[in-house]
């Protein structure tokens, strides 16, 4: 699967691409929304998992804007700041799944494995 990783803390951010990679993901990683919507028009992906948090906006603008341009892609959240509102306002932008930190990876993996990758969803469509 390919998977973007959207996290400003560099340790989680280099955490996730390399659990990931051993799960035989192909994963790339940005600590901003600018740099993962650069990444977006060069790269075709399966997952994004972004932070609610980043330092040029907020993972729900982000994730929006990534839904209204690139609806194919399935979107998962994490955050440390969760309430009611943010969990209505993310159905709302087309998340997926909303995940609490620190995050549980048994929960992480689980999810992933529900997802069909692009090669499987044309394949099954013919």
């Amino acid at each position: 699967m390919n998977i973007l990783v959207i996290e400003d803390d560099y340790n989680t951010l280099n955490g996730l691409i390399d659990l990931l990679h051993l799960e035989g993901h192909r994963v790339l990683g940005t600590g901003t929304a600018q740099n993962a919507l650069d990444m977006l028009k060069r790269n075709s992906f399966d997952l994004i998992l972004c932070d609610f948090r980043l330092p040029d906006t907020n993972g729900l603008s982000l994730c929006n804007q990534i839904h209204k341009q690139f609806c194919n892609v399935t979107l998962f959240m994490f955050t440390a700041y969760c309430n009611m509102q943010h969990r209505e306002q993310a159905k709302n932008c087309g998340i997926s799944r909303l995940f609490h930190k620190p995050l549980d990876l048994d929960e992480l993996f689980n999810a992933l494995a529900a997802i069909p990758v692009a090669s499987n969803r044309s394949s099954m469509l013919n």
